[in-house]
């Protein structure tokens, strides 16, 4: 429980700003917080996103609306870094002790996902599934347990980053051994997400190799680490979901914050088990990650929009129009709103 404490206290302290100046995106406030007052509850669950099914997020815009519109965009930072907290908490159980299998590797590394220098996925819940594709990578190293399948599910229906992990679940399958039905359930929510991505009529960007390359350099480098105490598979199945997330940021978006999460936090994990370990290299990986981790730690303040004063209309009989991040953006709202459909391959919004 301490890691998980820890864990969100960093993710707030490196953006004060998002509680006690909240304020919300464009798809926060387009696609999910309007969205939430003028479409059915149950729908609003299920309804994909952008070629994306995103069930814990838009739960936690629900959850916002029991409070004032002006603090709704720090209900849901909060309520994110509350998911990173769990997940930290996770790693650092008695589960996760047979994946690694020495206790300050493992506390170290599940407190160091609150502080990864990728500043862009602890900037909305919209990000959770990221770090939810963490702990179903943990959780595809350990036994079954009842409770698992339903949070499977739940966290392979919240983005397409946590369904990525399905693989993972099968690396220890052989011939006559019974398969594992949190790996089937997921790959059902893999499959539902890939069918939303069908239908939402996205067309990926060209491929680009080289994020693909890097990924993969990467990978076989700290799987190939030698004696940094963590098991291979345990290695093997961070890597394997850092290649994939690499991939899908070159055929999808291009590179950015959230594809090289899963690849930064393997990177944390070896660097966990070198400090611990205080080998050789150990002092030079210390002083890198350091100056990292220091340089990307605070997270900057959205900017350019008055949340507080002009959200309170969005629900309301009134018609407004609130200016959202990034500047030039705004969101029109009006009884009849209508919720966009996605946005475009430019990541323009699409009504």
């Amino acid at each position: 429980m301490a890691a998980a404490v820890v864990a969100f206290v960093l993710v707030l302290a490196r953006q004060p700003h998002a509680v006690t100046r909240p304020q919300f995106l464009w798809e926060e406030t387009a696609a999910f917080w309007a969205t939430s007052f003028v479409v059915d509850p149950v729908r609003y669950l299920v309804e994909p996103w952008a070629g994306s099914f995103v069930v814990i997020p838009r739960a936690g815009f629900l959850i916002a609306r029991l409070g004032p519109p002006e603090i709704a965009p720090a209900i849901t930072i909060i309520m994110h870094a509350m998911v990173i907290a769990m997940v930290a908490w996770f790693l650092a159980s008695e589960r996760m002790a047979a994946a690694i299998p020495d206790r300050r590797i493992q506390l170290t590394f599940a407190t160091s996902i609150a502080i990864l220098p990728v500043a862009e996925p602890y900037v909305s819940i919209l990000s959770a599934h990221w770090f939810l594709a963490l702990y179903l990578v943990g959780l595809s190293r350990v036994a079954g347990r009842r409770i698992d399948i339903p949070l499977v599910v739940g966290a392979g229906l919240s983005g397409v980053g946590a369904a990525l992990a399905a693989p993972l679940f099968f690396l220890d399958w052989r011939p006559g051994r019974r398969i594992d039905r949190r790996g089937l359930a997921l790959i059902a929510a893999l499959g539902a997400q890939g069918l939303a991505v069908l239908a939402s009529g996205r067309q990926p960007r060209s491929l680009d190799l080289v994020p693909i390359v890097l990924g993969a350099a990467l990978t076989f480098v700290l799987v190939a680490a030698p004696r940094v105490q963590i098991p291979r598979r345990t290695l093997t199945a961070f890597g394997l979901l850092a290649l994939a997330t690499f991939a899908l940021g070159a055929i999808a978006m291009g590179v950015s914050g959230r594809y090289l999460l899963a690849g930064t936090a393997l990177v944390g994990l070896v660097v966990a088990a070198w400090l611990v370990h205080w080998r050789p290299i150990g002092i030079p990986i210390a002083v890198v990650s350091a100056v990292l981790v220091i340089a990307g730690f605070p997270i900057p303040p959205v900017t350019g929009s008055h949340w507080a004063s002009q959200s309170y209309c969005i629900g309301s009989a009134q018609r407004c129009r609130v200016l959202v991040e990034p500047i030039q953006w705004s969101v029109e709202w009006s009884p009849s709103f209508l919720p966009p459909r996605g946005m475009d391959q430019d990541g323009m919004p699409r009504t």
